[in-house]
């Protein structure tokens, strides 16, 4: 680790007493945090909880809110997107904030909040139905 003035450049490592790592890959501008390390967020003044955690185990991926408030996910860009890493057009869902919610399944839109209501492409499936006035069904 090459160290100037308190600061840590290219390489560090932070060992745990359980194994658990987290290294700064200075070359590649990455923290890396080893299997089952958490990030928590949020941590009293004792440092002894936290109110966000993100981690890893396994094979599963986790952010979760561990705290009593809401968890919020916010944007200024145009939406917030869920989809895969590996195909940007592979979406499961995109929210624009203040505007529709769009839910997609192999690749095609299904269901859009619009500011008339929704639009849902394809078959709607249902058990039963009720309205207030008039119900009508083409």
């Amino acid at each position: 680790m090459n160290a100037s003035n308190g600061v840590a450049t290219d390489f560090f490592t932070m060992q745990g007493t359980n194994g658990g790592n987290i290294r700064w890959q200075g070359n590649v501008n990455t923290l890396k945090v080893h299997d089952g390390s958490i990030l928590g967020f949020g941590a009293s003044t004792s440092l002894q909880d936290t109110d966000m955690e993100i981690f890893h185990v396994s094979n599963e991926s986790y952010i979760r809110d561990t705290g009593a408030g809401t968890l919020f996910i916010q944007t200024d860009g145009p939406s917030i997107t869920l989809g895969s890493t590996a195909n940007n057009l592979a979406l499961s869902a995109t929210f624009v904030p203040g505007g529709a919610i769009n839910l997609y399944h192999n690749y095609g839109k299904k269901f859009e909040t619009t500011s008339n209501g929704i639009d849902v492409t394809g078959l709607v499936e249902f058990d039963s139905l009720s309205g207030t006035g008039a119900v009508a069904i083409t």
